[in-house]
């Protein structure tokens, strides 16, 4: 039986040559080792995950957070040869999360669902991009003093949904579910 240190020790690095005509030559390509698997599957999403409170929505497999913006105000003047801006007011972005359409997920879809109607204010939304760390709006943190990787001045934050959950059915493929909404305020990265 193979020891633990003959099976790391042994070279078994296989390489081989696959040619790519888009390229016009040849490239050289190599299996990878577990450590360096595992480092790469420490970047794929697999473990994201969107929950509120902490109830995961199940079936999510998709979230985007876009950024804030900054209105850009008109400040040019006659005989000004250039346009110039100031800015204004601040938008705390969007969200956005799809997946799989789970019908009996009372703690998540439908709580998301009855949110929107509502008009609520959620507060406790996570987008998880590993099994720890998540952004989340800037529900706790108080103006005046800033924390969290954001500002002084950054109001206590929440997100709206902007329109009632997308459901698509396809006879060839599962359910799809989308939601959607507007950050008001900040996410920041817990």
């Amino acid at each position: 039986m193979l020891t633990r240190e003959q099976i790391l020790a042994a070279n078994d690095m296989q390489y081989g040559e696959v040619d790519v005509p888009e390229w016009g030559g040849k490239v050289r390509i190599r299996t990878i080792s577990s450590k360096a698997r595992q480092d790469f599957q420490k970047m794929v999403g697999k473990d994201g995950k969107v929950t509120i409170g902490t109830s995961t929505i199940l079936g999510m497999g998709t979230w985007e957070i876009g950024g804030a913006s900054i209105a850009l105000l008109d400040d040019t003047e006659f005989g000004d040869d250039y346009d110039d801006v100031v800015p204004g007011l601040i938008t705390g972005g969007t969200v956005s999360f799809s997946g799989i359409y789970k019908k009996d997920d009372a703690t998540g879809q439908d709580a998301l669902r009855e949110a929107f109607f509502q008009g609520s204010e959620i507060t406790d939304l996570r987008f998880y991009v590993d099994e720890t760390s998540y952004y989340a709006p800037n529900a706790t943190l108080d103006e005046t003093t800033g924390g969290g990787g954001l500002p002084t001045g950054v109001p206590v934050s929440h997100i709206v949904l902007t329109s009632e959950p997308s459901i698509t059915m396809d006879r060839n493929d599962l359910g799809k579910v989308s939601f959607s909404g507007r950050v008001v305020g900040a996410m920041y990265l817990h």
